[in-house]
């Protein structure tokens, strides 16, 4: 059988590398990095990135890796959960160093359920990063009917 590992991610990002806009949203097995893999190339040019609720697991790692590899980052899109059972994947690794610099990051988009807990811990994440500047804009997934699962959807009448 065929599996999905570090290597392949690897390679599937760097081959991205020149993007200027990039959602990315993984899906996989836990993978794990170790000895600090550069496993992330700088995408240079980047200035929409969206990414899923997995890059919140293990104390934000895969976002830390994220904004440290996305210097011109201006609007950074986060697609949380869409219903409660929802068990997201995980990157998980160890970082020598949590710090990064986003000096041209603006805005901040979370989609998630109404009351989702973690969009406080987004919120205190960046504020703790000394990004306390940048603008939160919240919306929940009921004002996205279409991208709700089939077993939520509704029609108004």
């Amino acid at each position: 059988s065929y599996g999905f590992d570090a290597n392949d991610l690897r390679q599937c990002l760097w081959s991205l590398s020149g993007v200027t806009n990039l959602e990315f949203n993984y899906e996989g097995t836990e993978l794990t990095f170790e000895n600090n893999l550069q496993w992330c190339p700088e995408f240079i040019d980047v200035v929409n990135l969206t990414l899923g609720q997995w890059c919140l697991d293990a104390n934000f790692y895969a976002l830390i890796v994220f904004l440290q590899n996305s210097p011109r980052l201006e609007k950074l899109t986060l697609n949380l959960a869409k219903c409660i059972a929802d068990k997201s994947p995980r990157i998980v690794g160890e970082l020598m160093e949590r710090s990064f610099t986003c000096e041209h990051l603006k805005i901040v988009e979370v989609k998630c359920l109404e009351d989702d807990p973690q969009v406080i811990s987004v919120e205190d994440f960046f504020a703790s990063n000394g990004m306390a500047s940048v603008q939160f804009d919240i919306k929940h997934w009921g004002q996205y009917k279409d991208e709700l699962p089939a077993f939520i959807r509704y029609e108004e009448r």
